[in-house]
This record gives structure tokens, sequence and C-alpha cells, in this order.
């Protein structure tokens, strides 16, 4: 008898339920997305999927010490949060092997390892995107010796990777690189190198270049990069001109309060500039947590206040706003920033990822409070299964499932769905 040859679309429910018992929740998403019929296959076995657009934050699995491999790094395993649906699962990617995320957008990590080989990584598509050497970006030639890296110390050549614009986008992925001693340089869809952007500050010692500020957030704007540094400065340069010398915004006037301010650069749901500024107290003796990327928010001990300014270019004034609107909350970290509205999580909030050493930090910005209110949150469902056990070596970051066939389904329709 000849054998018949069955699309994987008709197999029987069987050995796919046996298939599904091996598949984590990130797996399981990209197999329900794969076809119609296996989706329905999902859905009519009960298995947990997540919805496109779902909050999630992306981190560590549950560990206990930070060792290596106890925190997956080494086999390339993380933990996914569903904030909404207070659940936590275990996941594993190959290409999370020995790398770590240091920025993102939606469902697209910023990896890097040791050496910094650096890719844009979709672990729901299984789609890698490298981004070229840091040692090709231009004025800043580094020896071999010199090479920069990410290290697992208490100190890093790289903060973090702003990603502007994915691979999914129209135009192709963007993404800028912000370093701890102020450079600041950029890469995008075609390009082979990474462009430094002219630091208006610069100054030249004799051997080297240095900037006596460095930059904690950017942002691409109306086809503009924005850039605020540590002193709360903002500049502006053309995405397509990097070397041109910046333009200088107006400074809004900050509380003086607090003995400290860190700084977050967004855009309004109106499409408005938007500068997050978050007041606190000093972190006296600042030691970095054990991850591979540490940042100037994390100076911050003790967070007091948050205060939003919106950006009048007409004007050249920044005003102040005290709510976000329209039952929207804003979430900022190492992600590109975004809003979302979901059933279990409060609205006219501000979500902060890895701030104070938690999960997040939650500051309200409902226009009928005096003040802000501030919630640390870490997300512990029972104890065996928290995902943030003491330190991480990977940073907390927020993460967005975003799978175009998930897209037409209705609420009722997502059995499992968190």
């Amino acid at each position: 008898m000849a054998r018949q040859n069955v699309p994987w679309s008709e197999l029987p429910q069987d050995p796919i339920s046996i298939i599904l018992t091996r598949l984590d929740v990130i797996d399981v998403l990209s197999f329900s997305s794969t076809c119609k019929s296996w989706g329905n296959v999902c859905r009519n076995l009960k298995a947990t999927i997540l919805k496109s657009g779902t909050l999630t934050m992306i981190t560590s699995r549950s560990v206990h010490d930070t060792s290596l491999h106890e925190d997956g790094l080494e086999d390339g395993a993380f933990g996914i949060h569903v904030v909404d649906a207070a659940k936590s699962f275990d996941c594993k990617h190959k290409f999370l092997m020995k790398k770590s995320w240091i920025g993102g957008k939606d469902d697209w990590l910023v990896t890097t390892d040791g050496s910094c080989d650096m890719q844009l990584v979709n672990p729901i598509t299984g789609d890698v995107t490298p981004l070229p050497t840091l040692n090709t970006s231009d004025k800043y030639v580094l020896e071999e010796s010199q090479q920069i890296h990410v290290v697992f110390e208490h100190t890093h050549n790289i903060r973090r990777v702003v990603l502007c614009q994915t691979p999914s986008s129209p135009n192709g992925h963007f993404a800028i690189a912000l370093f701890d001693d102020g450079l600041m340089a950029c890469t995008g869809h075609g390009q082979s190198d990474w462009k430094t952007f002219t630091h208006p500050t610069q100054l030249f010692s004799g051997c080297y270049t240095y900037y006596p500020e460095v930059w904690l957030d950017a942002i691409v704007h109306h086809g503009r990069v924005v850039a605020v540094n540590e002193g709360g400065y903002l500049y502006s340069w053309s995405m397509h001109d990097p070397e041109a010398y910046p333009i200088k915004l107006t400074t809004p006037e900050f509380s003086q309060e607090h003995d400290t301010q860190v700084y977050y650069l967004a855009t309004s749901p109106n499409d408005e500039l938007l500068l997050v500024c978050v007041h606190g107290e000093h972190r006296r003796y600042f030691e970095p947590s054990l991850r591979m990327v540490v940042s100037e928010q994390d100076r911050i001990e003790q967070p007091a206040a948050i205060s939003i300014h919106v950006y009048d270019d007409i004007e050249n004034v920044w005003l102040r706003t005290q709510f976000i609107g329209a039952g929207l909350s804003l979430f900022l970290g190492l992600n590109c920033p975004f809003y979302g509205r979901w059933s279990n999580v409060e609205a006219d909030r501000v979500y902060i990822a890895s701030m104070c050493d938690n999960d997040s930090v939650i500051f309200s910005m409902d226009s009928s409070e005096a003040e802000n209110s501030i919630e640390k949150r870490n997300y512990p469902i029972k104890k065996e299964s928290r995902l943030i056990d003491g330190m991480s070596i990977r940073t907390p970051m927020w993460f967005r499932p975003t799978v175009p066939f998930l897209d037409g389904i209705k609420e009722k329709d997502n059995v499992e769905q968190l």
C-alpha cells in the first residue's frame, strides 16, 4: 500500500497535543500563528496562547542564586510574566544562549554577547537581523584590545540600545546605541556601520575625546533624533545626518525639592514629544545589580515624584501635564515606549520597568490626586514561580507579542488566552 503524505495542517489532534506539551508559551504562540488550522487546534486543546498585544515582562527565569547557569544565560532560558493575567512562564530560545537583551520594541529584542556581537531577535518568529559590529563606528576606531564589550562585572561600556524601528517596520530597523562615556551612535536598515552623533559638549584632552555629560535616553520624533542627557538638557539631530551639529531645545523647569532626577523620552498618544522626569533620592552607595547593562536610572534609591512635560515645537516651550488620558498607561524602561489599555492593569499610570531594584515602579497620573501615588511592584505569583529572586543578570523589560494572525481572533474565542 502506497504511503500517504498528510499535510501538517491536517494532522490529527492527538500527535499535535503531544507536541504542545513540549512547547513553552512563546513556542505555542509561534506554533499557533503558523496557520489557521494549527491555531484552531491550539484553541480546541485549550493551549495557553498569548493574545497579540498582551502586556508581558521578559526577564530572567526563576533563580535562587546568581550563577549564569541558574539564571538561564547559558542555555537561553528566560521568564515571561503576563501582567494582567498574573501568570508566569519559563521559556527558552536558542538565540538567547549566552546572550542578554539591552533594548527592544514590541516582540523584538536587541541582544548581545560578551563581545558585543549584537542582533535583533524575534523569539516568536525566529527572525534574526545582525547589527554591524561596533568597531565599525566612525570617529571611534578601537584597537582590538579595546573592543567595546559588555561584561559581567560592575562597569560597562554600553548602556543600552534604543530600538526605534524594528525590521518589521516599512522602512526597516533603526537603532541608537548609548554609551557610558557620552558617545551616541546609530545604525539602520541597509547600513553596514554605526554613525556617531556630534556631541555638543565634547572636549579633547590631548589624547582622546571625552564628554562631560552622558545621554540617558533618545527617541526618533518627526524624522529627528532627540536625546536627553543626565543634566536634563535636550538636543536634536536629523536621523539622516547625525554628524551635523545638533539643535539645542529648551529645558523644562524642574522642581528642586529632591536631590536627583532621571529622564525618559516618549511621544504622547497625539504624537507630541514628551519628557518624563522621575524625582527622587540619590543612592548614596551605588552598587549596580549583577546585570548585563547598568544605567544611570539605577542611581535613584527612592522615587518621590514624577513629572511629564509636553513639547510645543511652535513656541519652543515645555508644558507640564498632569494626566495621560483616554484610559491609557505609559510603559517605559529598556523598551521603546508604548501605551496600552488592559482590563486588569490600572489606567492613567506610568509603569517603569527595573527601577530601584524592583520589577517595576508605578506612578499614578490621576489629575484628581494632589500628588502622584507611587507603588513598587514585583510579580511573584508563588514564591517558587517568581521570575526574579534577588539580583538578575538580565534587566526586566516590557515585551509585547505581535502576531498578525491572532489580531483577528475575538476575545471570547481565545480559550485560555491571557
